[in-house]
């Protein structure tokens, strides 16, 4: 949106993190709350709403991901698909612009991944939001994207459609996704 974030003073940068959900990669639940607080916190800790607002909205974003009968557990009796929807429903209750997720099917099975990918489309439907996701799962990234691109050292060489993508030119691109064809090969043939 233009805003420069070095010059922001901290009212400023408050202002813009209200705007940002993020799921870490490890999820970063707190073991001792269950699923339901766990979502709930950032609406007591930052947005201080009503008991009847922090539920209407929690139990939204449950439902939305398909954890309402998740509500009363924690997190160490939790799937590693579960938990990653847990964490992704925790950044989107606040309902940001923008979903930044760190690795969000790493370690996970192909169906859990599956599940994962559909909230994170369900989300974006949903809120309208922006997702921003880093990845090394290329299914995921062209199942869910609007907008691939590739860091290689440093620097953004590639962006553009999934098919913009797979269909590079760009040398370090075309090792990249022959590297990740060679192993979905072998991964078909075990």
């Amino acid at each position: 949106d233009g805003i420069d974030l070095s010059r922001c003073n901290d009212d400023e940068l408050q202002s813009v993190r209200r705007e940002l959900g993020i799921q870490f990669q490890a999820g970063a639940l707190f073991d001792s709350m269950n699923v339901w607080d766990n979502v709930a916190f950032p609406l007591r800790e930052v947005e201080h709403l009503s008991r009847s607002e922090v539920t209407t909205r929690v139990d939204e974003t449950l439902a939305i991901l398909g954890l309402t009968d998740a509500r009363q557990k924690l997190p160490g009796d939790l799937s590693g698909g579960m938990k990653k929807r847990v964490a992704f429903a925790r950044a989107m209750v606040m309902r940001p612009k923008i979903l930044l997720a760190d690795e969000p099917t790493a370690g996970l099975d192909p169906l859990t991944t599956d599940s994962v990918d559909d909230a994170i489309i369900t989300a974006q439907q949903t809120l309208g939001a922006t997702a921003f996701l880093i990845t090394h799962d290329l299914p995921t990234a062209f199942r869910v994207a609007d907008s691939v691109g590739l860091l290689y050292e440093g620097q953004v060489i590639e962006v553009g459609t999934p098919d913009e993508f797979r269909a590079s030119t760009h040398p370090a691109v075309k090792a990249f996704l022959h590297d990740w064809i060679d192993r979905e090969a072998a991964a078909r043939e075990t």
